[in-house]
């Protein structure tokens, strides 16, 4: 093969050279790449895993094995094989005097890219809505998916600890590790003169940086320092061949696959954040609006009221049917439906009570008011046929009882609604907090109330309160303090993170209320706790 009319670079390897004949960075198609690869006589290829580019490969000359996810085959000149994406394979050169020659196709899998998150214009502090546990799942899996190692810091630099090569090299120079000029997405790809190579994606939101996604230290092979001595280290020279022998070696095309998951996974985290802090906003909002909304309804409330008493001089009231022309009453119905989320029986006893002008209502909107009350007791007991059955138990009733009755039989609604919802209760008690321990077993890293879980289990927070003492014989504070105390003291013991992170991760939004809560219930500081138990063990 003539190839005296392209420039040829070189990776070096013990096995052999990779020599690329169309550079990965050539090309605008998901860098397809095109390499003649050389295993010296009685070498191999060693093992590799491909997470994301699928390979065809001619032999030009001599014979070999082919082990491609464990099944073995023979190779000789002309032979083909392809290699599946996400297939683990070695090549074997059996001869003593030849080189094996194949021609490699590299053809890496296009991942289709996410939208970048667009929230500028909300002012929001992004670092508070951090979801520390879905940052390191993410790196976990991304370490086990490209066999390279991910860590997560928060903020731009890179505090890891450095592999010993590196340390050894310190000692000899200063660290030339340094950034490529032009970033791949917002990725960056480290390299120093020995080749060892580092990349960091910036996890960026609301135009901050709120952490980085950075790779452990590997080596791009190529180039003379593949072979080098090592003479320059002097009498740690010996030391420094063997500390380098422990990088994991990449060829060219597996980067642009790093690259190209590293991207996605930076911006799935920023999509899953983006939510979190559209949420955040919007709740605001919602919050901010249902206070202006309840201000309303509570003049109209009164003011419906007032009117009602003067009903029989701002109305002309047909004597056959008693049916006024009023407004739909949904200051009451929300009001009610209220009183029955809050189960307060008395609260529902007053409103309809105090509700006169209620006589004047025909049966359809009293009615109407049932069916729409009835979807308390069914949210909170789950039993629809049940509620179902009274539903229709009390609109059979209506349409058999004079106007004056209507009201005293949708008081007598409200509460056998209440007395439902009760019992349920009463059925299920030691179920339901059951099912809240397991809840907050499971949730306890994020923000969590008593009006949060109850609101999630349809419950008033007084029964849950109540319920949850009762079962637990604790508080519900207390119960997830304790949570998050045994989360921190197993991060403690087994793992080299600080403080203020083991606090966030175990769910407290501040390191200090944290150190107060482990020093009253351990006696002592986490720092403290850490260390006399290290050195115990």
């Amino acid at each position: 093969m003539n190839r005296t009319d392209y420039h040829v670079d070189v990776q070096q390897f013990n096995w052999g050279t990779i020599e690329w004949l169309h550079e990965p960075s050539d090309s605008p198609h998901h860098h397809l790449s095109l390499a003649r690869v050389v295993i010296s006589p009685k070498a191999h290829q060693n093992k590799h895993f491909h997470v994301g580019e699928e390979q065809m490969l001619f032999v030009l000359s001599g014979k070999g094995i082919f082990i491609n996810n464990g099944v073995e085959r023979h190779i000789e000149s002309t032979a083909f094989q392809y290699v599946a994406p996400f297939a683990e394979h070695v090549v074997i050169n059996e001869s003593a005097k030849e080189d094996l020659v194949l021609m490699v196709i590299y053809a890496p899998i296009s991942l289709s890219p996410l939208d970048m998150p667009k929230v500028s214009e909300w002012h929001v502090d992004v670092t508070e809505h951090v979801n520390l546990e879905l940052i390191q799942n993410v790196t976990e899996e991304l370490s086990q998916l490209l066999k390279l190692d991910m860590h997560y810091l928060r903020g731009g630099n890179c505090d890891l600890t450095l592999p010993e090569f590196c340390i050894t090299c310190a000692r000899h120079r200063d660290c030339a590790l340094e950034s490529e000029q032009t970033p791949h997405d917002g990725i960056r790809q480290y390299y120093c003169p020995y080749g060892v190579s580092q990349i960091a994606a910036p996890l960026v939101l609301n135009e901050r940086q709120y952490g980085t996604l950075w790779t452990e230290r590997f080596v791009l092979g190529g180039g003379d320092y593949t072979r080098n001595s090592f003479g320059d280290f002097g009498n740690e020279a010996e030391q420094a061949a063997r500390e380098y022998s422990r990088f994991k070696t990449f060829i060219k095309s597996r980067i642009y696959v790093v690259f190209d998951h590293m991207t996605i996974a930076a911006q799935f985290i920023n999509m899953v954040h983006e939510r979190r802090v559209l949420e955040s906003v919007l709740l605001d909002k919602e919050n901010e609006l249902l206070r202006k909304t309840q201000e309303q309804l509570k003049l109209k409330d009164r003011l419906l009221k007032t009117g009602a008493r003067n009903a029989h001089d701002s109305f002309l009231i047909d004597s056959s049917r008693r049916t006024p022309k009023m407004m739909y009453p949904y200051a009451l119905e929300m009001a009610l439906e209220n009183a029955l989320v809050d189960e307060d029986a008395l609260r529902v006893t007053q409103l309809l009570d105090e509700a006169t002008y209620l006589t004047n209502y025909d049966l359809k909107t009293i009615m109407e008011m049932i069916v729409v009350l009835s979807r308390v007791p069914a949210r909170k007991t789950k039993d629809f046929e049940k509620t179902a059955r009274l539903m229709r138990k009390y609109e059979e009733a209506l349409t058999k009882r004079d106007v004056e009755d209507r009201k005293g039989l949708l008081k007598t609604f409200c509460i056998e609604c209440l007395s439902d919802i009760k019992d349920s209760y009463a059925e299920n008690d030691g179920t339901l907090i059951e099912r809240v321990n397991q809840y907050l077993e499971l949730h306890y890293r994020e923000p969590l109330n008593l009006q949060s879980v109850a609101t999630h289990f349809y419950i008033s927070p007084n029964y849950l309160s109540a319920k949850f003492n009762e079962v637990n014989q604790c508080s519900f504070t207390d119960y997830i303090t304790d949570l998050r105390i045994d989360a921190a003291k197993v991060m403690l013991l087994n793992s080299h993170m600080k403080i203020i992170d083991i606090a966030h991760r175990s769910g407290f939004q501040n390191v200090s209320y944290f150190t107060k809560c482990f020093k009253l219930r351990e006696g002592m500081t986490p720092g403290k706790f850490r260390m006399q138990n290290r050195q115990l063990t």
